[in-house]
């Protein structure tokens, strides 16, 4: 999809304001404004140690990924995963449980019961 403030232009033109000379060939930017248009988003880490990469590559190998396949993968499940504050936040909004019998009454029972085998 184009930038809607980009035209496109095709074939030979002569430029505007020149009066005489050869016509000039037109740039033709719409595949670029089309392929910007398409590209996915890149995220980029600087400073990357030079070991943790050899073991990040060598990790994507063995499964038989390109490291940035890899990457992609290992993102998208640390993504998936609910942060501390989400979790406490979760927490906040659920009701309290009040249990019938008290844990510490609970794990006596269940010790005693062990003992008895």
């Amino acid at each position: 999809m184009r930038h809607p403030s980009v035209r496109c232009f095709r074939g030979w033109e002569k430029p505007q304001g020149r009066k005489a000379g050869p016509a000039l060939p037109a740039l033709d930017m719409c595949c670029t404004c089309n392929y910007a248009a398409d590209m996915s988003i890149m995220i980029q880490i600087r400073h990357v140690p030079e070991p943790l990469h050899r073991k990040l590559k060598a990790r994507a190998a063995l499964e038989g990924l390109a490291l940035s396949d890899y990457l992609l993968r290992e993102v998208s499940r640390l993504a998936e995963c609910p942060t501390l504050e989400e979790i406490k936040e979760r927490l906040g909004r659920r009701q309290p449980v009040v249990p019938g019998l008290a844990p510490a009454t609970v794990l006596r029972m269940e010790r005693e019961r062990r003992d008895r085998r």
